[in-house]
């Protein structure tokens, strides 16, 4: 913990005075923790452009139907498709970015840094914050820089053959900011999650099954009982895609609405979290 030395000549007495750790000073260091690992660094800048390469891909695969024969062509709205492209890299990102928000956690519980942690911060609850904070703020960036950079992908590719689109088009904006505003969502999930189980094995293994597994065992499950299907419709994965999905069907969640199931998913866990880190010793 910083402290201040003040000297008083006369007694020749030196007092030891603590130095408040704000919120502010909480959130710079958890921004050092974040960027000054390498790995962290490296995996956010390859969730980036792994969801480019994505956007590219389905903008290849497009071209690729319109080579095909003309009942296909027929058979596919290639400008819902292609409107589609810029948070292509969605599921994708979600993996990464819930990864890496637990590993923040449970690397310091790991280590014993999470000790230390307290120390510096005794109230722990603005600890936990600071650190929600910056890797939502973290994830933001890379869904927004992931979208756009999609979007820049594969207008090469649309444009020759007349599916190009500009950014202004409708609802192409919001997808994109969506799709940060969702992968933030994922990280606040993950972040809980990592502090319930202090454990990044245990946290990684439950993030994951929520987002892939899941929704995996609602579809099959589904097949037999519409009941599971309907609630499989409002798992943070199927949430996540309704939020940066353009147009919407008639029987699904709007995007307000899959924001709002979303929402729900990521402040359970933290909710939790914040309760177990102020009932237990560390």
């Amino acid at each position: 913990m910083t402290t201040v030395t003040n000297t008083r000549s006369a007694g020749k007495r030196t007092a030891t005075v603590p130095a408040r750790l704000n919120f502010l000073r909480l959130l710079r260091a958890e921004c050092i923790k974040l960027t000054s690992l390498r790995s962290s660094v490296i995996l956010l800048l390859s969730s980036v452009a792994a969801m480019i390469g994505i956007g590219a891909v389905g903008a290849w695969g497009i071209t690729m139907v319109l080579g095909q024969s003309s009942a296909m062509q027929a058979a596919t709205d290639l400008d819902s498709v292609a409107l589609a492209i810029p948070a292509s890299g969605l599921v994708l990102g979600q993996l990464l970015i819930g990864s890496l928000a637990v590993i923040q956690v449970g690397s310091e519980y790991g280590t014993g840094l999470i000790r230390a942690s307290f120390t510096a911060s005794p109230r722990r609850i603005s600890n936990v914050l600071a650190k929600t904070a910056v890797m939502a703020a973290a994830a933001f960036l890379t869904g927004l820089l992931g979208g756009l950079g999609s979007y820049l992908a594969a207008q090469p590719f649309l444009a020759g053959h007349n599916l190009g689109f500009p950014l202004t088009a409708d609802g192409v904006i919001p997808s994109i900011l969506n799709l940060g505003a969702s992968l933030a969502l994922v990280a606040i999930m993950a972040i809980g999650t990592g502090y319930l189980l202090r454990s990044s094995a245990a946290g990684i293994t439950v993030t994951l099954g929520v987002l892939l597994v899941l929704p995996i065992v609602a579809g099959i499950a589904g097949m037999f009982n519409e009941t599971i299907l309907e609630m499989g419709r409002y798992l943070p994965s199927n949430a996540a895609t309704q939020m940066v999905t353009v147009t919407t069907g008639s029987n699904d969640l709007t995007q307000g609405q899959g924001a709002l199931v979303l929402l729900a998913w990521a402040f359970t866990p933290l909710l939790a979290g914040m309760a177990a880190v102020k009932s237990r010793d560390v």
